[in-house]
């Protein structure tokens, strides 16, 4: 990662590319391979879905790897730890969701072999980023350093 000023702005609105593909994952691409109720799901997309989920998933613990071993600044390091924390909560989301999803599937193939029809229900929400105020504390601390002169691209 790009230790500049420039290259930790675009790494953050990374976490919101990520939030947004799982938001269009999971509001477009997973009902239309469920298909609609009385249609039989797509194998095929769902199996898609899910893997397309998994890189976004993967991507984000990388992402926060990637964060945690860029060398800053001294005066950076409490901004690169809260940044880091930046997809955190997306991640567990995620784990909820995708353990709430296996679970029902699964219920949903024993309802199936007992010849019940299946109805398949899972809300994934995305919490906010949890370190926000402080966040922007540190992001006005290291702008004050750089006004100052305390602090330049070079360090």
């Amino acid at each position: 990662m790009n230790s500049s000023a420039g290259g930790f702005a675009r790494k953050l609105d990374e976490v919101t590319r990520f939030g947004d593909n799982v938001m269009r994952i999971v509001d477009e691409a997973l009902p239309s391979a469920f298909r609609p109720q009385g249609a039989s799901g797509d194998v095929d997309s769902i199996l898609h879905v899910a893997n397309r989920l998994a890189v976004i998933y993967r991507a984000a613990l990388e992402w926060k790897l990637d964060f945690r071993r860029v060398e800053v600044h001294p005066e950076a390091s409490k901004l690169r730890s809260v940044a880091s924390t930046g997809c955190d909560r997306m991640v567990a989301d995620i784990e909820r969701f995708s353990g709430e999803l296996d679970t029902a599937l699964k219920q949903a193939v024993q309802s199936l072999r007992s010849g019940n029809r299946v109805s398949i229900e899972v809300k994934l929400t995305l919490s906010g980023w949890e370190r926000v105020a402080e966040l922007e504390l540190e992001l006005d601390h290291i702008g004050s350093l750089f006004r100052s002169g305390r602090l330049g691209e070079a360090d």
